[in-house]
């Protein structure tokens, strides 16, 4: 899980540090007391958990940066990276749900072969037959080649397309064997035509 979202925690700690860095600024200018880029950090990390502690910004000089720098802090941390964040895990439960069946028979796989030594073996080695069990869906889906739900649309958007193409395609060849022949049939109707004709010439 860590993998699906450290993109997303580099993003957002950085965010948290430049909004930190601006709030720590704007409190070394406005001579804020306990002033300090680790109470800026706390402050913008404790905001993001919902608390606001707003009542110090029509106080200073600088309210109106104050006021801008919440908005935008609220709108990028609050609403986009969280709403981002939610999407993300959606995405990797869909993938986990996705494979369940699958992981759970490897785990039971894993534990036959933890516990084989306790299996007769001469009774498996002298046995002629070789029983072989595959899964339609392999394990391997799981691997981090997932695309998630629109990877999947699009997949299957193109297995669609790939089969509507190849029926295209037959029907092209049947059209174009179709007109082939019609065209020999014409070409042998004109010659008809010509024959009957330089008959009829002939008589006259």
């Amino acid at each position: 899980m860590f993998s699906d979202i450290k993109i997303f925690l580099l993003i957002f700690f950085t965010g948290v540090l430049a909004f930190s860095n601006t709030y720590f600024i704007l409190d070394t200018g406005s001579n804020q007391k306990n002033a300090s880029f680790l109470n800026s950090f706390l402050y913008v990390y404790t905001m993001i958990l919902g608390d606001f502690n707003l009542g110090y910004y029509d106080e200073t000089e600088f309210s109106v940066y104050y006021w801008a720098l919440f908005l935008m802090s609220t709108m990028f941390i609050l609403i986009t990276l969280l709403n981002l964040l939610i999407a993300i895990m959606g995405d990797t439960f869909d993938r986990v749900m996705e494979v369940a069946k699958e992981s759970q028979l490897k785990q039971i796989c894993q534990f036959i072969d933890e516990y084989a030594f306790l299996l007769p073996e001469k009774q498996f080695t002298q046995n002629t037959s070789i029983l072989i069990a595959q899964i339609e869906n392999s394990i391997q889906s799981e691997s981090k080649d997932w695309e998630g739900k629109i990877g999947v649309l699009k997949t299957q958007f193109q297995k669609s397309l790939g089969l509507v193409n190849e029926k295209i395609g037959k029907l092209q060849g049947q059209l174009q064997s179709e007109l082939e022949k019609q065209g020999k049939n014409v070409n042998e109707m004109k010659g008809s035509f010509t024959e009957l004709q330089s008959r009829m010439e002939a008589n006259s």
